[in-house]
């Protein structure tokens, strides 16, 4: 049960003491966004949100903001239309700490010349690329509100004018606190802190002499419904495949006025979700309430659809597809098909909702906007009540009402064309008229926080700070898992990009964000990548595994100084493939979280792991047992389920997943995959993690610069040879579930299904060869030398580096400790805290540095160590050889142990953080387990970080990033100085 209280100068405080384990989150939201923009100031509430981070009287310099990171917490803030929030989640010891530094940021900020010109500097880029350079940017947000509503406060772009922000001074900045950041107009919210009266006292000390001051008033919203259907069209600023895409925006109701009718429209958005996701040829992309999320702002808010639009289609049959699905629900959908959406719906709302993170953004934003914080703990209840006919109902309205319509047409040209490759030889790190000298100096990247490792393609920063839907829709994503539509939020230059990786920065993981992040200043890098990579570092080699087919259990102690434990615990090998089952009680939240990860055997053709990955997610669709979303991918050689299961969730479920995911392939069921699994395949090499995928296994086995094909259709015998065969699943598989559930008997099911005999297992191995590079990757023993140097790819967009190399083998079964730390050396050289070796880079292009990022993942068969970063376009590929030579440095030149220290102050915050949900525990698990940990001695793992010897950490870095070869890869636009030196290049057309 939340508290409340409210000081004397007006601060309202929302205390939430639900159990948090070994950390706590502290949320400030301030009652002003982009919609209290007065004319002619449109983008200066995020600009301001970004100078908060600048630094305040006791913390000057973005000395807070560098000591949470340092400590392994994450911090942040978002830009909405009627809020802005701060957040930062910390390890529990540090609270008090928080609350004195966001309290010194409310009382006393401090404002700069400097600070307001970097932060100016770093929104006109977040805008560039958001915008400008995205495929799709600004669509639907901002662009859609200036078709569908009149005045200036809901219609403008609260992104803004960068031309016009450039008058803003320093008096303007301490205007606006002034105005809007007095504590009368704020709620601060404490989540995991423990006894209510004891956060209480600390908040009451550190906030309760904040002199009071008065508050400007809301800006005046209301505005009469249009009276007409109103169209506008744009060209997208970047070419998008042949494809384009419609937003068609409607008015919602008034989620105070009338509750029942916003949460009808709700389900009504995810119910056109799930229509649109049935069938690959269905346009309807995304259905959403809010810009940002449900309930995330004041009326009037904008009911969201996003279509694709398929070059040809007339824009009228676009829409018919929507009014046809409009239609049949005024007409009354079946009831069962009403309660599956609101199920998984409220089940969805559970996932996104709990956690110390996402309690204190989403109570404080329910309480600033609405005065009811208590409203996100009965969601999920109003939305089941939600019945065929409240559903009805908001369908009729929809169809009664005018709408708003924005049309994307395609630029004209293709953006990938023909995919040239320069291959460019870095044998010693640094091309000619290269940066000499050790790393620069300069302001250390900054990052934001998230919870699942960064793709391989985008570094710590990422793509576009706002990303717009994904009218292609890579990947299978089936039911509805991704959060419905939402614009992007307005972020700050800094944030990151795709499933596999960096959760696009911190709030994100509630659902229903997300408003402009901000991770501050020129070089800063988001805490989603930079916790991510650290992560999926700490997961490195099993120690003292059971026996094939035993299972292991039993909550083990915790550490002596991590804490860190599990309700329960259980695990173990079987079947001939000898995969892993883990199971984890963990009773958060009413569901269980799924996690598959199953490799492909080498030689498998590329294009047919996508034909088992939609065989795989239609036999989910299709079990009635499996109630939950998923979403099926194929990453890195390996196809990838994170699925979930609404509870009651028996156990036995594990041993249905395992049965799943074996049994033999029908040709049925190949048919009917193969649409969905071409669609897939090409969506997927459209992306750039997808080009990746297909580049980085061809250059780490040693081939040279001629790139093998591209595949963009599945070979024509494909389902004739796999009909009656089992799935060629290589061995080291991992079925992984975390929840509410038994983990002896969950583990055991799993264990007894896949050790069972199956038709046609005897066959399962014929793989053809001939069908370009396999996706299934060989093992160490047969690996070959990869390939040093540095391959350029020229595609649109900001440059994006990734070095890489698979690391040197471990023993079968490594001791925790040769686990530790490698997890601790790529600490060392750059996971996001401030003392890193690669944080402190700077170039002459680029003097405050830019965000770079190292971290550890296991694609492509093997442990690898790899570094992401976004480069300046001028002077890339010297900043591409700088990063190359400061990896070998760490190697040639040990670590200090102040060095060493700082890296395990920081992966000991970070380790806290894996059990902040029950998705980011089970993505957390699995990334241990596939790097070899055994998920079972977290502790033994995390204490073996803390007692780590700097000798220890300099041999391994001498061992990880000297010996082997990286392969580098530079993607991306550059603009280096004409006549600027440059290292021999040779073009390539694969």
């Amino acid at each position: 049960m939340i508290a409340r209280l409210t000081l004397d100068n007006g601060l309202r405080v929302v205390l939430d003491p639900t159990p948090a384990g070994p950390i706590a989150s502290v949320a400030v939201h301030y009652g002003v966004g982009f919609r209290s923009e007065p004319p002619g100031r449109a983008g200066f509430a995020h600009l301001f949100e970004h100078l908060m981070f600048e630094g305040s009287e006791h913390f000057p310099d973005r000395g807070y903001l560098a000591e949470v990171l340092a400590a392994g917490g994450q911090a942040s803030g978002t830009t909405h239309q009627d809020y802005t929030d701060y957040f930062h989640t910390v390890p529990a010891h540090l609270l008090e700490r928080a609350l004195f530094a966001e309290a010194d940021r409310m009382r006393a900020p401090r404002f700069t010349e400097r600070g307001l010109a970097e932060q100016l500097a770093g929104v006109e880029r977040e805008i560039q690329e958001a915008v400008h350079e995205a495929p799709l940017g600004g669509f639907p947000w901002p662009l859609l509100p200036d078709v569908l509503f009149n005045t200036f406060p809901n219609a403008h772009d609260g992104y803004g004018d960068t031309r016009a922000l450039a008058g803003v001074t320093v008096a303007d900045c301490e205007a606006f606190f002034r105005e809007h950041y007095a504590p009368g107009n704020a709620v601060l919210t404490v989540s995991g802190g423990g006894d209510p009266e004891r956060v209480a006292r600390l908040v009451t000390r550190h906030f309760g002499d904040i002199a009071p001051r008065a508050v400007a008033a809301r800006p005046a919203l209301a505005e009469p419904e249009p009276d007409e259907d109103r169209v506008r069209f744009r060209t997208a600023g970047r070419a998008t495949g042949g494809e384009g895409a419609v937003a068609v925006g409607h008015r919602l109701p008034d989620p105070t006025a009338d509750p029942e009718g916003y949460l009808a429209h709700l389900v009504l958005a995810r119910l056109l979700t799930d229509a649109g996701r049935r069938s690959p040829a269905a346009r309807i992309a995304d259905a959403a309430c809010g810009f940002f999320g449900p309930f995330d702002a004041l009326d009037p808010d904008v009911f969201v659809v996003t279509l694709r639009h398929p070059e040809g289609d007339p824009l009228d049959a676009v829409l018919a597809e929507l009014d046809t699905q409009l239609r049949a629900a005024a007409a009354g959908l079946p009831g069962a098909v009403v309660a599956t959406t609101v199920g998984r719906l409220a089940a969805e709302l559970h996932r996104t909702g709990h956690g110390p993170l996402a309690r204190a953004r989403a109570l404080g934003r329910l309480e600033v906007l609405y005065g009811r914080a208590e409203l996100h703990d009965r969601l999920p209840d109003l939305v089941r009540a939600v019945g065929p006919g409240r559903v009805a109902a908001a369908a009729r309205r929809l169809l009664a009402a005018r709408r708003a319509v924005l049309v994307m047409t395609p630029a004209s040209a293709s953006a990938r064309g023909g995919l040239t490759a320069v291959s460019a030889a870095v044998t010693d790190g640094t091309p000619a008229g290269g940066p000499e000298g050790g790393p620069g100096t300069g302001t250390p990247a900054e990052p934001t926080p998230s919870g699942a490792a960064p793709a391989q393609g985008a570094p710590a920063q990422g793509g576009p700070a706002i990303s717009a839907p994904d009218i292609s829709a890579p990947g299978i994503s089936t039911a509805g898992e991704q959060p419905a539509a939402q614009a992007p939020s307005l972020r700050t230059a800094a944030d990151a990009g795709d499933r596999t990786g960096a959760d696009t920065g911190s709030g994100d993981r509630t659902g229903a964000d997300t408003g402009a992040r901000t991770v501050v200043g020129t070089g800063e890098r988001p805490e989603a990548a930079a916790r991510a990579a650290v992560r999926s570092e700490a997961t490195a080699g099993a120690a003292g595994r059971p026996p094939a087919g035993a299972v292991r259990q039993g909550a083990p102690r915790p550490g002596p100084r991590t804490g860190l434990r599990f309700e329960g615990w259980a695990g173990g090998e079987a079947g001939p493939a000898a995969h892993r089952v883990v199971a984890v009680r963990d009773g958060r939240a009413p569901l269980c979280e799924v996690r598959l990860r199953l490799p492909l055997r080498p030689g498998t053709a590329p294009a047919e792991a996508f034909l088992f990955a939609e065989v795989l997610s239609a036999r989910w669709a299709a079990h009635p047992a499996l109630d939950g979303d998923r979403t099926v991918t194929v990453v890195g050689g390996r196809v990838h389920l994170d699925g979930r299961l609404v509870s009651p969730a028996p156990s036995g479920r594990a041993a249905l997943l395992a049965e799943l995911a074996c049994a033999p392939l029908r040709e049925d069921e190949l048919r009917r995959a193969a649409p969905r699994a071409g669609a897939a395949l090409r969506a997927r090499r459209r992306t750039l993690d997808g080009l990746l995928d297909h580049l980085l296994p061809h250059l780490l086995a040693g081939g040279g610069p001629s790139v093998p094909p591209l595949a963009d259709a599945l070979p024509a015998e494909a389902v004739a040879h796999w009909a009656g065969r089992c799935p060629p699943w290589a061995g080291g598989g991992l079925f992984a579930v975390v929840g509410d559930l038994d983990p002896d008997a969950a583990a055991r099911g799993a264990l007894d299904a896949l050790a069972a005999p199956r038709p046609g297992q005897e066959t399962a191995g014929p793989v053809r060869t001939g069908q370009g590079a396999g996706a299934g990757s060989p093992g160490p023993a047969s690996r070959p030398a990869a390939r040093e140097g540095l391959t350029r790819l020229r595609l649109p967009g900001p440059p994006r580096l990734v070095w890489t190399a698979h690391e040197p083998a471990l023993a079968a079964r490594p001791a925790v400790e040769d686990l530790a730390v490698r997890y601790l050396a790529a600490g060392v050289l750059g996971s996001g805290h401030p003392h890193a070796r690669l944080t402190v880079l700077t170039t002459p292009e680029a003097p405050l540095g830019f965000p770079v990022f190292a971290g550890r993942d296991s694609r492509y068969g093997a442990p690898r160590i790899f570094v992401t970063a976004d480069l300046p376009r001028a002077g890339a590929v010297a900043a591409a050889a700088l990063v190359r030579r400061e990896i070998r440095r760490l190697g040639e030149v040990p670590p200090t142990d102040a060095e060493v220290r700082a890296a395990q102050r920081y992966c000991g915050g970070q380790l806290y953080s894996a059990f902040e949900t029950q998705g980011e525990l089970a993505d957390m698990v699995a990334a241990w387990e596939l790097l070899g940990l055994d998920s079972g001695r977290a502790a033994a793992f995390a204490d073996a970080v803390a007692d780590l010897s700097p000798t220890a950490v300099a041999r391994t870095c001498a061992e990880v990033f000297t010996v082997p070869p990286f392969t580098g890869v530079l993607v991306g636009e550059t603009a280096d100085p004409h006549g600027a030196p440059a290292p021999a290049t040779s073009e390539v057309t694969p």
